[in-house]
C-alpha cells in the first residue's frame, strides 16, 4: 500500500524527490526510536546497579564509592581541559590549507594532554592515602582513589 502510494506521489512531485524524502524521514524516525531505546535501556540499567550497589555496599561504603567516582571524573574533565574540542576545531580547519601546522597542533595537543593526564593521575596516586583518611577518616578508600587515578589517566588520554 505505501509503495502504490510513493509510486503514485511520484508522478505528481518532481523527480520522486517525495519519496527520497519519506525514506529518509522514516530512516531518521527508526534512528531516534532505536537510540531512544537503548539510551533508557542504559539508564534503568545504571539505576539497577546502582541501587543494588547501595543495597550491598551499605551507606557509609556507598557514600565513598560515589566520593570517589564523584573525584575521578571531575579530575579527568579538569585533565581534558576542552582540548578535544580545540583539536577539532583547528585540525578541520587547517587539515586542507596547512597540514604541516595542523599536525603541530596536533602533536602539541596531544603532549599537553599527555602531560595533564600524566600529572593529575599521579597527583591523585601520591595524594590518595593522606585525602582518604582526611577526607573518609579511614584508609580504604585509598585503593579506590588509586584505581580512579588509573581511569583518569586513559579517559584523559583517549
Amino acid at each position: 500500500m505505501l509503495a502504490t502510494a510513493i509510486i503514485a506521489d511520484r508522478d505528481t512531485h518532481r523527480d520522486g524527490w517525495y519519496a527520497v524524502h519519506v525514506r529518509f524521514a522514516r530512516s531518521i524516525a527508526r534512528g531516534f526510536a532505536w537510540t531512544l531505546f537503548s539510551m533508557s535501556a542504559a539508564q534503568a540499567g545504571a539505576l539497577l546497579t546502582t541501587i543494588l550497589a547501595a543495597r550491598l555496599l551499605g551507606q557509609d561504603v556507598f557514600g565513598a564509592l560515589g566520593a570517589v567516582q564523584t573525584t575521578a571524573v571531575s579530575l579527568s574533565n579538569i585533565a581534558s581541559a576542552g582540548l578535544g574540542i580545540s583539536a577539532t576545531r583547528y585540525l578541520a580547519e587547517l587539515c586542507d590549507t596547512n597540514p604541516v601546522r595542523a599536525g603541530r597542533i596536533a602533536g602539541l595537543i596531544s603532549l599537553v594532554t599527555l602531560i595533564t593526564a600524566t600529572t593529575l593521575a599521579g597527583a591523585l596516586l601520591a595524594l590518595g592515602l593522606p585525602w582518604s583518611a582526611r577526607l573518609f577518616g579511614r584508609g580504604e578508600v585509598q585503593s579506590a582513589l588509586s584505581l580512579s587515578a588509573i581511569y583518569v589517566f586513559f579517559t584523559t588520554i583517549s
